[in-house]
């Protein structure tokens, strides 16, 4: 910044050494008077130094007498002398003058030169000497009566004095291929501007002196001269675009391996400088910048632009991703033009086809930028079904991955709302004509609720500074109409008809007693009639036809939430003390009262958390929230129910159109709860993203929810697409039963439930087991088990009660009472089903499920975990942190203790047991007795253990994020690996013949592997290929040439990988949150197979996994996909 530079050096220049001297030139700008009246500082203006005439003089005679490039006849002492003086101290005049004079012009001598300059410098002012030199020099170059000279003319200066980098003239001539050649403009005019000549065609094209770039874009003083920015945007757009559709080709850097990160590319440069040229790197950077700046563009921008999008958009993000450069921010920018200038006139262009590749390009980020590659190998088998992406490319890149099943309906719906990137958004109402009205800070939009483009911005004329405090729509056969009001608007609420633009203002009476209000909620049922709520405590109703206010009922204390049904027949208010009452505007009464209180929940400053109750649209129900219950108030009946919940406190609750459910935003998650008629039942939960947004819709037909996630974006989820149960907390218990087909999970903690699944298909089976009167806020599980034939499930509440279910009668019943409640227990059954061992605080009780008769016993501390051997002899218990005791089941003595950080393992014939040493980090077996036998040095983290069953070795599972098979036969060795997209296992559980292993992880999700170890001859058969699908026939063709000469620098994860290679190929994945993430490589992480966005990771069935439990996987077919270094036979011209 000139302004900060220059205040900085008048200011601080005193402190710089006396033997630093600083030399500034300017021209006569008001930044340089900063410097005058100061005593370390001179300024000398150069026109009026004695010695610059005699400079120039000198100056004159060096071009014309003493080294002239050509002979100049005529052209004497005199002519120096008056050029001199002509040029009124002007070196830039001069310097103009010599190169004219000195360089030969077709017709004309250097004496006719000279006179014609001498002379129209004759009578000009200094100030605008320049200006006629400049017009005198143009006119004689370019003939101002040809339209097609001047149109030449200003189209090449304007490049020049336009571009966002400077272009050489070369880069130029290829620049402007489309319209002239610029060659025929810029080689004359080599007195103005530098890099013009033959010598200096790779040097940048600039002007020699400021003052001529000044000229040019001044209309007062350059005249037909003057270079529009409109127009040079407008052609430097079309110019980009022409280049591009020309010389954009698939692999343009012709790059030999997919493998490869660009930034691995050794000779990467070299080649961007070979297959790139400064014209098409700039048009491919510089595009959309034109495009944006340009106030207008003409139809013909239709057809390049179309076909750009249509033919080169992926050979575009090729250059954008060798170059660095970003892709989004182009595409981000044009899908959110508030006005949509460059596209609102023109018919042919599609601001859907814009939003779609906005959303592939943000989706596909990573890939885009870590390999080029990748864009076809990667980002675009991900494109969303029926996309404009996927069906432009789709077809012409037929080997690579495809998806198995493709649903659009799973694919992640992110919109580019609206201009401001930072809007604030309190609230999202749709309509029933596909638009979708969102009210923000800047006030209501009118979006398309499926491109999101904008239809209507807020109207003008209405201060909506503050945002909007409440916001209604009415709707009729063809129009919308939105009623808002603002929070600092206080008594006025407007009527807006975004059709006719037109906006009508209503104000609200305000009482003598309040200073202030602020309008909460409102409701528009039809065009003749407006409800509102006030924070004053007044409800009214606006007569649209009159302007007529009436108050209904003013009540003496405030309200903090209001509430409409769909009609405004009913409204549900809230007020400070926590009273909710119901009042009819018909009758203009009170029809019920609750108090809605909870004196549990806090903030940190002590404050309880209002419940804001949420009216259903027909009027029959009100649901409340704080942060531990939901409370279902029944309007028909006037019986509240309440169910416990672990929420975040909802700010706003949605009810679907018809008022069976209802959901809410927050702690990124959304609840989805559905109406009974015997209380609030949570359908299913859903994790996304943002921890903040809170904002939640459902759409007009009720099959969609919709959540503002900020950044001016929303997601949207397909109901029918959503799991109802499985867990979104991390899973603390699994178990398979014996037989395998039956599987239970658990999530963990207080409040958690148990899902049994079908253990061959992985779906919920429904209802999950509820302990009688768990919508009780205080009967809340906290530990539950399922037993090895899956007919029974065991569970403790916080109260102490062991109730046991059986799934034929799915009935419960007490089998036990703990005389006293507590917060920690463990629970599970014996390994022959028969009995079960419950720790609760320091309690420990076996009993024996048929008849009910047990034994207990204490320990020193409370009870987290308990395991069976699975002799069914011992228990692990685990009760102080970090220490184990190995119990004795029937007599409850003592046989072991054991120090271990995480979870234990009883080995398969119960004889040993697998630990964690936390001083060598090592896994140690050990004998009942003490004695170490093993020990196991894993090359990554784990923090679970689990033996697998099996007649021809000893096997144990270890996981972290991976899991990893030993043979611990003799000298441990690892047999099998499986890595997924997920979080941390939590959990593990084997089935009884020791090929399946179900694993429970950090995010929830839960998955069955195939750990089935080949003992036969590993050596002697081919190992299993690299399969993402159940179907054997869409493995990778070529999995050995992805891991042969895989080096991996660390021996001892190389022997790792070595004996796992003889059973599985296999590859590894990329789970951190950082650049790389999402990556499927080989095992050493250095070659790259493909990327999977975030949003289908969890789904993806990786190599090994046979089910994901409660949801489809997403399966993948790599039987046509080719990489390395055949990964260019991708594309079928």
């Amino acid at each position: 910044d000139q302004e900060e530079l220059a205040g900085l050096l008048a200011r601080r220049a005193k402190d710089f050494p006396p033997n630093l001297r600083i030399l500034i030139t300017s021209r006569a700008e008001f930044i340089i008077e900063i410097f005058r009246g100061r005593d370390n500082v001179v300024i000398q203006d150069m026109g009026a130094v004695d010695s610059t005439l005699e400079d120039i003089r000198l100056y004159v005679r060096s071009c014309l007498i003493f080294e002239p490039l050509f002979n100049l006849p005529k052209i004497d002492e005199q002519c120096c002398e008056e050029l001199a003086t002509a040029s009124q101290g002007l070196f830039q005049w001069a310097s103009v003058a010599c190169a004219q004079i000195a360089r030969r012009t077709p017709g004309l001598a250097p004496s006719d030169i000279y006179e014609e300059l001498v002379g129209s410098a004759r009578g000009v002012s200094r100030t605008n000497l320049l200006d006629a030199l400049y017009k005198d020099v143009l006119s004689r170059l370019f003939d101002t009566k040809d339209e097609m000279v001047m149109d030449r003319f200003r189209s090449v200066l304007g490049m020049i004095c336009y571009s966002f980098e400077p272009f050489s003239m070369d880069s130029l001539v290829a620049m402007c291929q489309s319209y002239c050649d610029a060659a025929l403009v810029l080689q004359f005019l080599g007195s103005l501007l530098s890099g013009v000549t033959s010598d200096t065609s790779h040097d940048p094209v600039r002007p020699i002196h400021t003052s001529f770039r000044d000229f040019l874009l001044d209309p007062r003083r350059s005249d037909i001269f003057f270079v529009d920015s409109n127009d040079a945007h407008q052609i430097f757009t079309m110019a980009s675009l022409c280049v591009m559709n020309k010389e954009l080709v698939f692999n343009i850097c012709q790059l030999n391996s997919s493998w490869d990160w660009n930034y691995d590319v050794a000779d990467l440069a070299d080649r961007i400088k070979k297959h790139i040229p400064q014209h098409l790197s700039y048009s491919c950077r510089f595009w959309g910048q034109h495009l944006l700046t340009a106030s207008s563009l003409d139809s013909q921008f239709v057809h390049p632009f179309n076909t750009f999008l249509s033919e080169k958009l992926l050979s575009w993000l090729e250059v954008m991703s060798l170059t660095k450069s970003d892709a989004i921010k182009i595409f981000d920018e044009l899908a959110r033009l508030k006005s949509n200038h460059c596209f609102k006139a023109l018919e042919g262009i599609s601001m859907d086809a814009v939003h779609d590749i906005t959303n592939f390009i943000q989706m596909s980020q990573p890939a885009i930028l870590g390999s080029a590659p990748h864009i076809y190998l990667s980002a675009l088998p991900f494109a969303r079904p029926n996309s404009f992406v996927a069906n432009k490319y789709l077809p012409k890149f037929p080997h690579t991955l495809r998806i198995c099943n493709p649903s659009p309906a799973y694919w992640p719906v992110w919109r580019i709302l609206l201009p401001d990137r930072d809007p604030k958004v309190s609230d999202l109402v749709f309509t029933p004509f596909g638009t979708c009205v969102v009210a923000t800070k800047s006030g209501p939009y009118i979006l398309d609720a499926t491109s999101g483009s904008v239809i209507h911005e807020p109207p003008d004329g209405v201060d909506v500074s503050s945002g909007c405090s409440a916001v209604a729509i009415c709707t009729s056969e063809t129009a919308v109409q939105v009623a808002f009001a603002t929070p600092e608007s206080g008594s006025q609420i407007y009527i807006w008809s975004p059709h006719t633009g037109h906006t009508l203002t209503i104000s609200i009476p305000l009482p003598d007693s309040h200073l202030s209000q602020s309008v909460l909620s409102l409701s528009f049922p039809d065009n003749t009639k407006l409800f509102a709520g006030s924070s004053n405590g007044d409800i009214y109703r606006i007569d649209l036809p009159t302007g007529e206010v009436t108050v209904l009922y003013h009540s003496n204390e405030p309200f903090s939430h209001v509430s409409f049904s769909s009609d405004g027949t009913l409204v549900a208010h809230w007020q400070t003390s926590g009273q909710a009452e119901v009042f009819n505007t018909t009758t203009q009464r009170h029809t019920m009262s609750q108090l809605l209180e909870c004196g549990r929940c806090r903030d940190d400053y002590g404050t309880r958390y209002p419940h804001r109750p949420t009216i259903s649209p027909k009027g029959t129900y009100i649901v409340a929230c704080c942060r531990c219950q939901i409370i279902l108030w029944d309007l028909t009946t006037g019986g509240c129910t309440n169910a416990a919940c672990t929420d975040w406190p909802a700010n706003k609750v949605a009810f679907s159109p018809d008022g069976r459910s209802f959901a809410y935003g927050g702690s990124a998650r959304i609840f989805i709860w559905l109406v009974t008629a015997s209380g609030p039942c949570r359908k299913c939960t859903i994790r996304w993203a943002d921890p903040y947004g809170r904002v939640v819709a459902y759409s007009a037909d009720g099959q969609h929810i919709f959540a503002y996630k900020g950044n001016a974006v929303y997601r949207q989820w397909h109901l029918d697409t959503v799991v109802p149960g499985g867990h979104v907390d991390r899973v603390g218990s699994t178990y398979i039963s014996d037989d395998g087909r039956r599987i239970a999970t658990r999530s963990r903690g207080a409040r958690a439930t148990m899902h049994l699944w079908d253990g061959a298909t992985g779906k919920a089976i429904h209802p999950p087991p509820r302990m009688d009167g768990d919508t009780d806020l205080e009967s809340i599980e906290l530990a539950s088990s399922m037993s090895p034939d899956g007919i029974f499930v065991v569970s403790v509440c916080k109260f102490g009660t062991i109730r046991l279910w059986e799934s034929s009668t799915d009935a419960w019943r007490t089998v036990w009472q703990f005389e006293e409640g507590g917060e920690s227990a463990a629970i599970e059954f014996s390994p022959d089903g028969r009995r079960f061992a419950c720790g609760f605080g320091n309690e420990l009780r076996v009993q024996d499920v048929e008849t009910g008769e047990g034994t207990m016993t204490s320990v020193e501390g409370e009870i987290w975990q308990v395991r069976f051997s699975p002799d069914g002899k011992n228990i692990a218990v685990r009760d102080s942190w970090p220490y184990w005791r190995v119990i004795n089941s029937e007599t409850l003595e003592d046989v072991l203790r054991v120090t271990s950080y995480y979870p234990i393992a009883f080995s398969p014939d119960s004889t040993h047991l697998a630990s964690y040493d936390d001083g060598s980090y090592d896994i140690v077996v050990q004998q009942m007795n003490g004695t170490i036998v093993q020990r196991l040095t894993p090359p990554r983290d784990f923090y679970h253990l689990e033996f697998l069953p099996s007649t021809t070795g000893v096997y144990l599972a270890t996981a972290y994020k991976d899991i990893t098979v030993w043979d611990m036969t003799s000298t441990p060795t690892p047999v099998l690996r499986l890595p997924c997209f997920a979080t941390s296992v939590t959990s593990m559980a084997c089935s009884r013949d020791g090929k399946r292993l179900v694993a429970g992880y950090n995010d929830g999700s839960v998955r069955v592997w195939d750990v089935s170890i080949n003992s036969g001859n590993p050596a002697g058969h081919s190992p299993t290929p690299i399969c993402f699908s159940t179907t054997p026939e869409h493995a990778l063709p070529s999995s050995r040439l992805l891991i042969q000469h895989d080096c991996i620098a660390n021996e001892d994860e190389a022997d790792h990988y070595k004996t796992i290679l003889e059973q599985r190929d296999t590859v590894n994945v990329n789970w951190e949150l950082g650049e790389p993430d999402g990556w499927v490589t080989s095992p050493s992480r250095h070659r790259l197979l493909f990327w999977v966005p975030r949003d289908f990771r969890k789904r993806l069935l990786m190599p090994g996994q046979q089910l994901l439990l409660g949801d489809e996987p997403l399966e993948l077919d790599l039987s046509q996909s080719v990489h390395g270094p055949d990964w260019a036979k991708c594309y079928q011209a």
